[in-house]
């Protein structure tokens, strides 16, 4: 997320970090179902990719994600300070439950077990 200010510094982070992360997130979600409909192994291909950035931002939290980088890098410069913050730990919480669903999800595509 931005360079860590008052507000923003330890545990807290700027709310719209992962409001981006999740809008971001949930495009890649759809486009796995879009593609699924003709190639299953390509669906399978994203949402294995998705898995990791799930990983990550389950491990190393919501400002080292992928998805928090850019964020930070290309987003947060040109907003103004954050207004609202919030806690971190549930972020990655969130991380962690979404890595175990795309996780069955990617093993459930590559073993071809379409229904799961």
């Amino acid at each position: 997320m931005p360079v860590s200010t008052p507000r923003t510094s330890g545990r807290q982070v700027d709310v719209r970090g992962p409001r981006f992360a999740a809008w971001i997130t949930t495009g890649v979600l759809v486009l796995a179902l879009v593609v699924a409909t003709f190639s299953p192994v390509a669906a399978a291909v994203i949402l294995a990719l998705q898995t990791i950035v799930f990983a990550l931002g389950a491990a190393l939290g919501p400002r080292r994600s992928p998805y928090g980088a850019l964020f930070a890098r290309l987003v947060a410069p040109r907003l103004g300070a954050p207004i609202e913050t919030e806690p971190v730990e549930p972020l990655r919480f969130a991380q962690l439950v979404g890595f175990v669903f795309a996780l069955v999800g990617t093993v459930a595509f590559f073993a071809d077990a379409i229904v799961v």
